[in-house]
Parts: structure tokens; C-alpha cells; sequence
């Protein structure tokens, strides 16, 4: 009887559970419809407007459908729509005792942000009682495996009229988003895929970046920059001097790198390494940017907004060149470096760091054989830079001197170039020596008599006035035109006063200009011929 009598317990209880899961499966449907309903509304009160076709909800595997799905934030100038979105393995637990989300798989199909940058004092009009809300909810969402495939990102710029846009493939694992946390978002791992980034300028690719967070690891397969405009274009369009960048970067690995954002925002790596394939190209037929200051890279480290340490930048077998119209010159010349191996080391902010040493060695112009090495300061005490060139055939420089300076090198090799000199924000003093051997320079032709007339404003005499014209005429040649010379350590004085609205490389070109100048008594050359025009 007592056996009989537990068994009708047992099979009511079954009963009755059996009917309540009856009705919860049957009602909960509609009933989490309209929490989610009432949770919409709640939401366009704070300024968050969400719209929805259709609500699809499984219980069986907790999974969640939402078709044509739109949210769109009028303060933050922000809008979303997507087609649909799969959310699978909702755990129920987490939300309703502790107002935490846990997914296990979310899928958002081809999603479209638009962002509008609004100018400065409209984005300061942020309601700041709903800003507050927000940054201390305590609700957290996590997301064990985030998809969205064909995102696109469409940011408008009222203020400059230009358009930025964004698309690309993104996977991300162990996602999670806390406010109470100084950093809000969190991630184990990121996948990227086909990433294309369209500026007013520019467009950028990546076929594949990948991030693992638990390895500290990041690594970039692909990168390419291309300018939207041919040179004289973007020459025209920018109506400055300003350097126009086309290039392939093959890999870019990063090693130990750490991330930190909010309150305390900093980004630290042990190493950074990468290759690059590099072509820049100016035109000083344009006025120079209307700037005062650029600094020194020590100075310009310092002004970063955020902590930065990278222990070591490698740069391995890459190619760069530099393509200059010069302000009188009627073509483009070129001057490049290939095979280029660089260390740069101790970059950071921190003044009681090591100061960073730079070693690199390239093949100048594909030929002569460059070293160089820069130990840069922290302290008053001026940086210091030294180098050779090694075996350089010296009419290598004529794709350059001839549009730029209006002589021809026809033969000759310098056997070695070698120079040091320290510098600071405001001048460089050290010394060259060189030795050359077969040199034969010879100016180009002057122009026709017919052709004077064009010119005469220009150069009233019809010859060809030229720092470098003197140079090569006055130095080299003077009255044994044509005769191969020969150079034996030469030395000279390195003195140069810094255009300090001018970057580092045209800083150090001009002090090594200097000290070769000095090594040939150009100025004092130039100084005998304008004595013997007086006369």
C-alpha cells in the first residue's frame, strides 16, 4: 500500500511537471516576446531605438532568431540593420539570477554601421544622466563565439565632407563586454578576413589578421596601401608639398603584446617585425605645409597620447624609395634602398629607459653598400649618427642630378664614403671623409640662343646656375674638362643649421651635404667665382 502510494506521488509530480513544461513551452514563447517588447520600449526611452521584423524563439536549444534587425542611437549619431541575427545555447541561469548573458554561438549576417562624425560641439551634447546609466549598468554579455561575415562600416565626416568605409569578415572568441570594468570589452581571439579600408586618399587591404590574446600574439598577412589618385592628381588635390605613399607589406608579427584601454590606455611588445615594399613620391613644384615644428623622433614619441613600449622593431629585407620633383626641376628623380635590414630598438616614452640605437644596412641605389648607426638621446646630450658607403658607382646618381641639377656623371666610383656627426633640435657638427677614384662630370647642354630669350628671366647670362652645377664645374673639372680625377680622403666639416619644420632624414641628408661640400671647398669656390664676376 505504502509502495502504491508513492508511486501516485511520483506519477503526479511527473504529471505535473509534464504540465507545467506543457504551458511553459506553449506560453514562454509569447511571454519572453513581450519581455523582450517591454525591454524595446525601455530602451527608446534611453535613446536606443530597435526595430525587428520577426522574434524566433526555441527553447529546446535556447537558440534565438531576429529578422531585419535595426537599432539605431540618434545621440551617438550611430545606426545598425542587419538581415538577421542567430544567437544558439542561451543559458537561461546566468541572465536571470546574476544579469549576465552567456551565448555560446552568435552569427550576425552581413551587417551595415553607419556613423556619423558630428562637429565638436555637437558631439559635447551627450545626455549625461543616460551616459551615466550606462557606465554603471551591471549587466554583462558573453559570447564564447562571435561570427559576422560582410561587415560594413560607413563613417561620415559633416565637418571635413569625406567618407570612410570599412568591410571585412570578423570572428572573435571568449567576447566580453562589462561597463564596470576600466576596459569594457574584452576578447580572447580575433580573426579578421579580406579587410578593405576606403579613405578620401587612400585604399587599404589586409587579407588576414589574427590576433590571439592568450599567446599575446598578433599577425597581419598582406597589407597594401594604394592611392586612390595618380601623382600629379593627389599632388593637385592635397595643393601642397606632401608625400604620397604606395606600398606591400608581405607579414607583420607582433610578439608579447599587451593592450590596455580606458583609464590606463598603453600598448607594449617585446618585438615587432615586418617587411615592406615602399614607394613615396613629392612635388615641390607645390607650396610646403604651413607648419612651424616637426619633431625629432624622440620628441615625437613623447607627444603620443598613450604609453608605448616595443623593445625592438625589426625591418627585414624591404625596398624604399623616394621619388622628388624638385622645386626647379622639370621631371621627377629617384633615389632608393633595397635589401634594407633595420633594427631599431627601446621605443618608448620613458625617460629612464635605454636610449634607442637604430642599425641598418641597405644597397644604395642597388649598388653601394650602406651602414648606418644612430644612438639618440633622452638627456641634453645630442644624439649621434654614423655611417659608410662602400663601393658605389657614382652615375647612379643620375636619374636623380640630371632633372634636379643639370650634370651628368659619366664615370667614376666612390670608394668610400664615411661620416659621423652628432646632432640636436638645432644643428649637427662632425665630419666626412671620402675617397673617389675616375671621375668625370660633364654639364648638360645649355640652351640654344633661340631658346635664351625664354629664359632670360630666369638666368640673364644663358647659363645654368646650380649649387650643384658649380659643384661638379668649379670642383671636379675646373680647367681639366674631361680628365678622369682621383680622391684620396678627403675630409671635411659637417655644420648644419636644422629646418626645423623639415622631418629627420632631411635633417641628416643636409648635414652629410654639408660636410661633403666642405670636403671639396665648394663655398669657398663659389666665394673666388662671384669675386672674379666683380671683377
Amino acid at each position: 500500500m505504502k509502495r502504491k502510494k508513492i508511486l501516485l506521488i511520483f506519477a503526479a509530480g511527473v504529471l505535473v511537471l509534464g504540465v507545467l513544461a506543457f504551458v511553459g513551452y506553449t506560453r514562454l514563447p509569447a511571454f519572453l516576446q513581450q519581455k523582450a517588447r517591454i525591454a524595446v520600449a525601455d530602451l527608446k526611452q534611453q535613446g536606443i531605438d530597435i526595430h525587428y521584423d520577426s522574434l524566433h524563439i526555441d527553447l529546446a536549444g535556447m537558440n534565438v532568431v531576429v529578422d531585419s534587425f535595426e537599432l539605431s542611437v540618434p545621440a551617438q549619431h550611430l545606426r545598425l540593420r542587419s538581415s538577421r541575427i542567430e544567437i544558439s545555447s542561451i543559458k537561461l541561469l546566468p541572465l536571470l539570477f546574476r544579469k549576465r548573458l552567456h551565448i555560446a554561438r552568435a552569427h550576425i549576417d552581413h551587417p551595415m554601421l553607419l556613423l556619423t562624425k558630428p562637429a565638436a560641439e555637437d558631439s559635447a551634447k551627450v545626455d549625461e544622466a543616460t551616459a551615466k546609466k550606462q557606465k554603471t549598468s551591471s549587466f554583462v554579455l558573453e559570447i564564447d563565439s562571435l561570427h559576422i561575415p560582410g561587415l560594413t562600416l560607413v563613417q561620415t565626416d559633416t565637418v571635413q565632407h569625406d567618407t570612410l568605409s570599412v568591410s571585412l569578415h570578423f570572428a572573435a572568441a571568449a567576447f566580453t563586454f562589462d561597463k564596470r570594468l576600466p576596459q569594457a570589452f574584452d576578447v580572447g581571439g580575433i580573426r579578421l578576413d579580406s579587410t578593405r579600408i576606403v579613405t578620401a586618399l587612400y585604399t587599404f587591404g589586409i587579407h588576414q589578421l589574427t590576433i590571439n590574446k592568450t599567446l599575446q600574439q598578433l599577425e597581419a598577412d598582406t597589407i597594401t596601401i594604394k592611392p586612390r589618385y595618380s601623382k600629379r592628381a593627389f599632388a593637385r588635390r592635397m595643393g601642397q608639398e606632401v608625400d604620397r605613399f604606395e606600398g606591400l607589406i608581405p607579414y607583420l608579427s607582433l610578439r608579447n603584446f599587451q593592450v590596455g584601454m580606458g583609464d590606463s590606455t598603453f600598448f607594449t611588445a617585446d618585438r615587432l617585425e615586418t617587411s615592406t615594399t615602399l614607394r613615396i613620391y613629392r612635388n615641390k613644384h607645390y607650396p610646403f605645409p604651413n607648419k612651424t615644428y616637426t619633431p625629432l623622433p624622440i620628441d615625437a614619441i613623447k607627444r603620443i597620447p598613450f604609453y608605448l613600449r616595443i623593445d625592438t622593431l625589426h625591418l627585414v629585407k624591404s625596398f624604399i624609395s623616394y621619388e622628388e620633383v624638385g622645386e626647379k626641376a622639370d621631371s621627377s628623380g629617384t633615389v632608393f634602398f633595397d635589401e634594407l635590414n633595420a633594427t631599431l630598438t627601446h621605443i618608448t616614452q620613458d625617460s629612464t629607459a635605454e636610449a634607442p640605437v637604430l642599425i641598418a644596412a641597405a644597397n644604395f641605389m642597388g649598388k653601394g653598400k650602406l651602414a648606418i648607426q644612430c644612438t639618440f638621446s633622452r638627456t641634453k646630450k645630442p644624439a649621434f649618427l654614423k655611417g659608410t658607403l662602400l663601393a658605389f658607382p657614382l652615375p647612379s646618381l643620375n636619374d636623380i642630378l640630371q632633372p634636379q641639377a643639370k650634370i651628368k656623371i659619366e664615370s667614376g666610383v666612390m670608394t668610400r664614403l664615411a661620416f659621423q656627426f652628432r646632432f640636436n633640435d638645432i644643428r649637427s657638427d662632425g665630419s666626412v671623409d671620402l675617397s673617389y677614384h675616375d671621375l668625370k662630370v660633364a654639364g648638360l647642354r645649355k640652351p640654344k640662343k633661340k631658346d635664351r630669350k625664354k629664359d632670360r628671366d630666369k638666368d640673364k647670362d644663358g647659363t645654368l646656375k646650380n649649387e650643384f652645377l658649380s659643384f661638379a664645374l668649379n670642383t671636379f673639372i675646373q680647367d681639366d674638362a674631361g680628365k678622369l680625377f682621383t680622391g684620396e680622403k678627403k675630409t671635411g666639416t659637417v655644420l648644419f643649421y636644422r629646418d626645423r619644420k623639415k622631418a629627420i632624414f632631411n635633417f641628416w641628408w643636409k648635414s652629410l651635404f654639408s660636410g661633403i661640400k666642405s670636403s671639396f671647398n665648394i663655398e669657398n669656390d663659389k666665394a673666388r667665382g662671384k669675386k672674379r664676376n666683380k671683377e
